[in-house]
């Protein structure tokens, strides 16, 4: 498997950027034989959907993030995007049609270490 990291709201370059979800599979994997790519960056840096209730759209993600793989090689069959919460699913699918249109064959999963449940959740959302 490949596992890939959703990025942070905050683009590399901003003093606020954080590799967090790249740290915790590096940690957790370690010594196993599996291939962990930071497969997908923002263009710029967002509020994170935690700080704000005017949560950026899907198309506005999907229009700032970018696939970018500097390895040259394809990743492995099983593609597993790893995020550290689950609240409508938009990061998951920004992540998950970047990565089909990049790899087509790849199969993708997803995995996520916890999972916001709203009454309300806002309209748009994959809840």
């Amino acid at each position: 498997m490949t596992f890939v990291p959703v990025p942070g709201s905050k683009a590399a370059g901003d003093p606020d950027h954080d590799n967090r979800m790249l740290q915790v599979l590096q940690r957790a994997l370690q010594g196993w034989a599996v291939d962990i790519r930071p497969l997908l960056k923002l263009t710029q840096s967002t509020p994170a959907d935690h700080e704000t209730t005017d949560r950026q759209p899907y198309n506005e993600l999907l229009a700032i993030s970018r696939l970018e793989d500097l390895s040259g090689e394809d990743p492995r069959p099983i593609v597993v995007i790893v995020d550290d919460v689950l609240n409508s699913g938009k990061h998951f699918k920004v992540a998950q049609v970047l990565i089909s249109a990049g790899f087509p064959e790849a199969e993708i999963r997803g995995l996520f270490l916890a999972r916001c449940v709203r009454e309300n959740p806002p309209e748009g959302d994959a809840a």
